[in-house]
Order: C-alpha cells, then sequence, then structure tokens
C-alpha cells in the first residue's frame, strides 16, 4: 500500500504544480497585458502630444502670417501729412525706406528712440534709405511728442485707419524696411536697445542693393 500512497502523493504534488504554473502563467500574462496597456498609453500619448505641437506651431505661422509684417510681402503705397505739414508717400515705390511704428504712450517705443535716432544720424547722410516714423496718435499729441523726445525723422501721425492692417502692424514698436519695389526686406518687432539690435538694421541697410539693379 505505501507505494500507492506515495503515487497519490505525487499525484497530488504534480495537481499542485500545474496550479501553481497555471497562477504564474496567469499573473505574467496580466503583467504583459498591463505592460501592454501602458506602452499603448504611452505610444497614443506620444502621438497625440507630436499631434499636438505641430499644429500649435502651424498656428504660430499662421498668425505671424496674419498679424505681422512678412518678409517679401508688398505693402501699398499710403499718402500722408507729416507733423510739419509735408505730404509724403508711405511704402512709396521708387523710394527705399525705413518705418518706425509707434505711439505715444509705449514704453518699449520711448526706451527705442535713442536708437532710433542714432539710426537715423548714421544713414541721414547717405539718400539710400528715407526714414519715417508712423505715429499712432493724433497729429497735436505726435508733434508734441517728437518735440519732447527729439525725434529726429519725419513723423507722419495717425494715418489711415486701414494702414496698421495694410502693413500688418498689431504692436509697437514695429520696424519694416522696404525696398524700392515696396517689398519688405527686414521686420523687427520689439524695443530696438542693444548694440546687436542696431547692428542688424545697418546689416538690412547694407544688404541693399542700387536702384534698378534687381535684388533688394
Amino acid at each position: 500500500s505505501v507505494p500507492f500512497e506515495c503515487r497519490g502523493r505525487i499525484s497530488e504534488g504534480h495537481r499542485m504544480s500545474d496550479k501553481t504554473i497555471s497562477k504564474g502563467r496567469s499573473r505574467i500574462l496580466r503583467e504583459v497585458g498591463v505592460l501592454a496597456a501602458i506602452g499603448l498609453l504611452v505610444f497614443t500619448g506620444t502621438f497625440f502630444l507630436r499631434e499636438y505641437q505641430d499644429l500649435k506651431e502651424q498656428n504660430r505661422r499662421l498668425s505671424k502670417l496674419a498679424f505681422e509684417p512678412n518678409l517679401g510681402s508688398y505693402v501699398p503705397e499710403i499718402s500722408a501729412v507729416t507733423i510739419r505739414g509735408d505730404t509724403l508717400g508711405l511704402g512709396r515705390l521708387g523710394q527705399r525706406q525705413l518705418i518706425f511704428f509707434y505711439n505715444s504712450t509705449c514704453p518699449h517705443c520711448r526706451a527705442s528712440i535713442p536708437a532710433w535716432n542714432r539710426i537715423t544720424g548714421a544713414l541721414k547722410k547717405d539718400t539710400v534709405v528715407h526714414i519715417l516714423g508712423v505715429s499712432f496718435d493724433e497729429a497735436e499729441e505726435a508733434e508734441s511728442y517728437a518735440t519732447d523726445r527729439g525725434i529726429l525723422f519725419p513723423v507722419l501721425p495717425m494715418p489711415e485707419p486701414r494702414t496698421a492692417s495694410l502693413y500688418r502692424i498689431n504692436s509697437v514698436p514695429s520696424l519694416i524696411l522696404l525696398n524700392g519695389d515696396g517689398r519688405i526686406v527686414y521686420t523687427r518687432i520689439g524695443p530696438l536697445e542693444t548694440e546687436l539690435a542696431v547692428d542688424s538694421v545697418f546689416a538690412a541697410v547694407e544688404r541693399l542693393s542700387p536702384l534698378g539693379q534687381g535684388g533688394l
């Protein structure tokens, strides 16, 4: 009877081993399933994050195209009278223009005036570029501000309402450089205070080719 009892115990041991193996397999399958689910979530999250970032970048570019001056775009010619009573053409064909856009309440505009005047003084000797300022203020306020701040360039006060939209000026201070065809070849939004920023304007002016020779 002993051998039978031994065989019975061995058989029971086998059943216990099978249950243990089965439980182990189930646990492994559950763990694999959890890991697979986590991996899928990570992959899906990464995919949607990239899609979101791409969409955000596309929206940023579209917003820039819609609301900021764009290199290579053309601006219309607009006739306006300066605070001194002179009639000038903003964006006049055949005339290179460096245009500063500002208003009297903007602290960054005020901080940029020394640099603007410096650029004006340096380029006044050279008739390649005409320098203009566009003040989004009424004529009286624009004239008073220009006098108090010692602005050296001609100032056009409160131009036509469409000017800002046609030139895509939605914030001040802004600066654009036009070639003789009325095309924007340089633009800068924000204060102009550092040497590097001023040098970038001079470099843009130097890149202008002589009138009638194409290019810039």
